[in-house]
């Protein structure tokens, strides 16, 4: 499907048009694996091209991985931020609102500076669908140029920009790097970048840049091994953590007065109730990390090994770029302290606990449901749901097993498999689980709340869209 040219040539006055205008670039069904290989960078460096390539006036860190990319950037935007360095961040998808894709000093941008940098690209695009269609800029290639120059009008120190789907096609490879990562390798969009583990590993290490140091988390030995045969021949310097970056977890500090805490590392109140999770669980949100030099200590908002992993990749990052000498060790444990990621293990109600977690890969499934074990809750409801195309019973095993109920529905009815659909695929796979689905994110998580009970856990999760519903709906409740 073709956008309405009607909706290309109309000038974007509020912030409805921007996301019509948007939804008019999603190409339905996406590009092909061979159209993509023979368009390359063409359509987002054609677009930039027309707009005055704001991107030649960016020093980047470029992220990309399977799983953390999101996380580990907005570490690294705090950390930048707390050194004095103005940050613009780019960041996919968005749990709510599209603006949360665009950050500036730490935040959203407004809705006016959303509408008018998609303003000043529309024309250009309209420009490229008449000349070739089917080689013009889509949606995320209009997303990256908006973002871009909305950096270089408010005059940011330095971009964070997280890579979509892999890297090398990926439309934000064309950023300048001064520094990159790669999180994690695991077998996700592999109809895209696939079949294979080493396939994936391939695309996202085309991130490398000569001279430019690449920052790698916990990865595969196979997947490792073509990230280092890829750095060592552009010449980009290799930071591996575990080797150059090391993390040792420890018992989170005791809880503030009026609360106390038994061993999973659950906050309750001296009544009994339920108050929130203490920021960090014991064990796996509290850590010294060492880079060479020096030790900083962290105790995360948000618990997980896998968050602390991700803390660690923006440290490094924040070192290669020369910020972190900026900061002594306790003002960077402090800036990542702080720092609230929204729909990454967020607590959203306290009686029963309700979390949202973006988790869609079957790694970061497989971390999130560590921490639900750790909070030890009387009975764990879960409510998923998964986008199309992934292997969902493989994503969610980990899950399937470990909750007491799982509801099924869809967060997106144009991306996510239906409610139906997916409770089918679980209960194929996990027989013995106990499957049931909703029509509406809404009616799933009532109903997981009302089976949770008041000592119990609901835990909202498959993909960034169900983490983004759930903040609406339990807000809204």
């Amino acid at each position: 499907m073709r956008p309405d040219r009607r909706v290309l040539g109309r000038r974007l006055r509020t912030y409805r048009d921007a996301t019509d205008f948007l939804e008019s670039l999603v190409r339905t069904p996406p590009r092909t694996r061979e159209q993509r290989e023979r368009l390359g960078l063409a359509p987002i460096e054609s677009l930039l091209d027309r707009i005055g390539n704001p991107h030649r006036a960016l020093a980047a860190v470029h992220v990309t991985g399977s799983k953390g990319k999101g996380s580990t950037a907005l570490y690294t935007e705090a950390l930048l931020e707390a050194a004095g360095l103005r940050t613009g961040t780019f960041t996919s998808p968005h749990l709510e609102d599209w603006t949360e894709r665009i950050r500036v000093a730490g935040e959203p941008v407004d809705r006016t500076t959303f509408v008018e940098a998609l303003e000043r690209v529309r024309p250009a695009i309209a420009t490229l669908h008449d000349a070739d269609a089917d080689a013009a800029p889509a949606f995320f290639d209009a997303l990256v140029a908006a973002a871009f120059s909305v950096f270089v009008d408010a005059a940011v120190d330095i971009a964070v920009v997280e890579a979509g789907i892999g890297a090398r096609l990926d439309p934000t490879r064309v950023c300048r790097a001064v520094a990159t990562c790669i999180t994690g390798v695991e077998l996700e969009h592999a109809d895209r970048i696939g079949p294979t583990l080493v396939d994936i590993a391939r695309e996202k290490a085309a991130i490398a840049r000569p001279e430019v140091p690449i920052v790698i988390g916990s990865i595969p030995e196979e997947a490792r091994a073509v990230v280092e045969r890829e750095a060592g021949r552009v010449g980009a310097p290799l930071v591996r953590l575990g080797r150059d970056v090391a993390i040792r977890h420890r018992p989170a500090p005791p809880p503030p007065s009026g609360l106390a805490e038994d061993d999973s590392g659950v906050r309750r109140s001296r009544r009994g109730a339920v108050a929130t999770p203490a920021g960090p669980v014991v064990g796996i949100g509290v850590a010294d990390i060492a880079l060479p030099g020096r030790t900083i200590p962290v105790a995360l908002r948000q618990p997980g090994r896998h968050m602390v992993e991700n803390a660690a990749l923006a440290l490094a990052l924040a070192r290669e770029v020369g910020a972190l000498h900026r900061l002594d060790d306790r003002a960077a444990g402090a800036a990542l302290s702080r720092t609230v990621l929204p729909g990454r293990v967020e607590v959203l109600r306290e009686t029963p606990i309700v979390i949202a977690d973006g988790a869609h890969t079957r790694g970061s499934i497989e971390a999130l449901v560590a921490v639900l074990e750790a909070m030890r809750a009387n009975a764990i409801v879960v409510v998923v749901s998964v986008t199309r195309g992934k292997d969902a019973a493989h994503i969610l095993a980990p899950l399937t097993r470990r909750a007491d109920t799982v509801i099924a529905t869809a967060a997106e009815p144009s991306r996510s498999l239906s409610g139906a659909e997916l409770a089918d695929l679980l209960e194929a796979s996990e027989p013995d689980a106990r499957i049931a689905c909703a029509q509406t994110p809404a009616a799933a998580i009532g109903d997981a709340i009302r089976t949770a009970g008041s000592g119990g856990m609901v835990c909202v999760t498959g993909s960034m869209y169900m983490a983004g519903a759930a903040r609406r709906i339990v807000s809204g409740a």
